[in-house]
């Protein structure tokens, strides 16, 4: 299944819970998680999409290492990030 694919259910599956998502970028900064998932009782919690079965395997690129590397830093100041591939992982962030 396509990343694009996984994201709008993403997105679908959030807003029907009453949580707002928004499309994350940094200025200036590489590895931005692509969304940050509000939910209303007031976590955040920052999502990676990747293609199915991607979530495994990253990260295997250049790019995606230094994806890896700002999430492990965003981690480490205590954020909550997490990576879907597929409708299930998108049900399990939700849960």
């Amino acid at each position: 299944m396509r990343e694009s694919s996984i994201e709008a259910y993403f997105v679908e599956q959030a807003n029907a819970r009453g949580c707002l998502v928004r499309k994350a970028a940094w200025v200036g900064r590489k590895g931005c998680p692509d969304r940050v998932l509000m939910i209303p009782d007031g976590r955040i919690i920052w999502v990676e999409v990747k293609a199915e079965g991607l979530a495994a395997k990253f990260p295997s690129n250049a790019h995606e290492r230094q994806q890896h590397r700002e999430h492990e830093r965003m981690r480490r100041r205590g954020q909550r990030v997490e990576i879907v591939d597929s409708f299930g992982s998108v049900d399990g962030v939700l849960a």
